[in-house]
């Protein structure tokens, strides 16, 4: 999947991570699903590509579901096929021919586009399924690791007023850290809470929540919002250190935060891009 590689010498190139590789017949999403409550319950859900069936012209997967301990539980929930950084689904039961984006691992900070969510469908709509404007707001490179996280908000539609909330975060060409299938903040109104645990085929791991650094990165995130000329970035700790750079490598100025946030103020639109401790962060401020 392309994204944009940012180093200290400010070279913002597109870089491959793992094109299409975890998008393969054999891979599996392992994801923890807790259900709040007396007494708290968890659920483990296997999503698995298996098998590949030609439908209209296109060479798709089967993507299958079961939950750990459940008997009888594997079901078929929808076709899967990419194309480029594209990830399409078309549900089992559709006839109407339709293939739905579900994710774009090519969006970059400021784009955004409409997502739909294979778990939810519109019962007043011929049951299409549900959908909302998906804004990237940053890409963030976990520097041990080398995987970028993006960190999303979301929209009932492209004019992007009315914020609905903020959208999972997603690992580039993996999945969003809720799960597969949970590819955008629907994902969340069952009142349950699911969490991404591992991506593999075989023995290739794509992902593992058990990897320290990504696991640090996903559980206390960075996080940012533009107010004009004015980046709040919050999630940092007293006396962080931060350096912001301007796109040709030179040092607009180094800032301490005092709390959990941190107002920087620059001078004109445009990326800048900002590194604490071992995390970048690549943010477009667009014009006033």
């Amino acid at each position: 999947m392309k994204r944009l590689v940012i180093s200290i010498a400010m070279a913002i190139l597109p870089m491959l991570i793992f094109g299409q590789e975890c998008f393969t017949n054999g891979t599996e999403w392992i994801t923890k699903i807790t259900t709040p409550g007396n007494p708290q319950t968890e659920l483990i859900k296997i999503e698995k590509l298996d098998g590949m069936v030609n439908i209209d012209g296109y060479d798709a997967l089967k993507m299958y579901c079961e939950y750990e301990s459940i008997p009888d539980s594997k079901t078929l929930l929808y076709y899967l096929r990419t194309e480029g950084d594209k990830v399409f689904f078309r549900l089992p039961d559709d006839d109407s021919g339709t293939w739905y984006l579900m994710y774009d691992f090519g969006l970059v900070a400021g784009e955004g586009c409409y997502l739909y969510c294979p778990l939810y469908t519109d019962e007043e709509n011929n049951n299409t399924p549900l959908k909302d404007y998906f804004k990237c707001i940053s890409w963030t490179k976990d520097e041990t690791s080398g995987i970028y996280i993006m960190d999303a908000e979301e929209y009932e539609d492209n004019t992007c007023t009315g914020l609905i909330l903020d959208g999972p975060r997603w690992f580039d060409g993996i999945s969003s850290t809720r799960g597969i299938s949970s590819n955008i903040g629907l994902g969340m109104i069952s009142g349950s809470f699911p969490q991404l645990l591992e991506v593999k085929n075989g023995e290739r791991v794509f992902y593992s929540d058990n990897t320290t650094s990504i696991s640090k990165v996903s559980n206390a995130p960075l996080r940012y919002r533009v107010d004009g000329l004015n980046i709040n970035l919050s999630g940092t700790e007293v006396s962080d250190k931060i350096q912001v750079y301007y796109t040709n490598g030179a040092l607009l100025g180094n800032f301490t935060a005092n709390g959990n946030s941190i107002n920087i103020s620059v001078p004109n639109s445009g990326v800048y891009v900002l590194k604490l401790k071992n995390t970048t962060i690549s943010i477009h401020v667009p014009a006033v």
